[in-house]
């Protein structure tokens, strides 16, 4: 009888180092939805151009590379992909590495800048994802009025302070809160919707509001 070949040294260790890299990598369950967010250290790039880009991200010929929502604010851009049916797989299968690579090259080709930071963040449940946009608006406000005074108020005086608290800390500096444009103070989002034959983007730029989740969820998820 002759012996069961055994797999030699060499392939054993491909093998391993085979299983670590895969084990390195995170892969998007077809169940969850997640928002893709990249950063673009350049001054060149103004707000023009960043809707621009969210407009030619809507309207991706291939559905998995498609957003549904996009979400901009100043040199940032979210990405929100949804769930996709259990026997089938997200764009790149769903590879962390793979689509943020993806995407720091799209921008970096787009903006000309090498500078491109790239992060996924997974939802199981729509209302996190609602939570989570209604978190970041607020961050982003708070970026806003540091900016706007000039960084005369620190970013731990505006911790935890909710936006009627904020607008106080714009009066105490002389500074219009309603001067501001509703894009610069809570971000634009913007989505594909149909009417009759027509495709539409419908935009949006408004801090989200917990007592009124229904509207907003309907503009996320319709």
């Amino acid at each position: 009888m002759s012996k069961t070949s055994q797999p030699s040294y060499s392939k054993l260790v491909h093998n391993i180092m085979e299983t670590m890299e895969e084990n390195s990598n995170k892969f998007i369950e077809s169940g969850c939805y997640y928002i893709v967010n990249i950063r673009v250290s350049s001054d060149k790039e103004k707000n023009e151009a960043y809707k621009e880009w969210a407009k030619t991200l809507l309207t991706t010929k291939t559905e998995k590379e498609r957003p549904i929502v996009v979400y901009t604010h100043a040199n940032e851009i979210s990405l929100l992909f949804s769930c996709v049916s259990d026997n089938d797989f997200h764009y790149l299968k769903g590879s962390h590495q793979d689509i943020c690579s993806y995407y720091a090259c799209y921008f970096c080709k787009l903006s000309q800048s090498y500078n491109i930071k790239c992060n996924i963040v997974e939802f199981r449940q729509r209302s996190d994802i609602f939570g989570y946009l209604m978190w970041k608006i607020h961050q982003n406000t708070k970026k806003c009025i540091n900016n706007v005074c000039k960084k005369l108020v620190s970013s731990k005086e505006l911790e935890d302070k909710p936006l009627e608290e904020l607008k106080t800390i714009m009066t105490s500096y002389d500074i219009d809160w309603d001067q501001i444009t509703d894009e610069e103070k809570y971000g634009k989002f913007q989505r594909l919707r149909r009417k009759k034959k027509k495709l539409l983007i419908l935009s949006l730029s408004e801090p989200f509001n917990a007592q009124d989740t229904k509207k907003y969820m309907s503009y996320l998820f319709s």
